[in-house]
């Protein structure tokens, strides 16, 4: 979590990314050059999360914030995950 927070990540929406990953999401982050910015940022966009919705979600659900103690979703649960969210 604290290397979101360092890279410039907002305490809540780092909170967001961690618990996704904590689910079985994936977080991708790259550094690129401005000359390769709209060409990443197309490819992402495709299927990047709003982190916004997603906290939504996860709020209505119970969720408060990631939790450290928190035990990683089982394979059958980060099925049922992905399966919420597919596109």
């Amino acid at each position: 979590m604290g290397a979101r927070t360092n890279a410039g990540i907002s305490e809540e929406d780092a909170q967001v990314c961690v618990e996704g990953v904590r689910r079985g999401g994936t977080l991708v982050r790259r550094r690129v050059s401005q000359n390769e910015r709209s060409r990443v940022e197309a490819v992402m966009d495709q299927s990047a999360v709003n982190l916004r919705e997603r906290s939504d979600l996860y709020r209505k659900s119970g969720w408060q914030s990631f939790d450290p103690n928190a035990v990683p979703y089982a394979a059958d649960q980060v099925r049922s995950e992905r399966a919420l969210h597919a596109h």
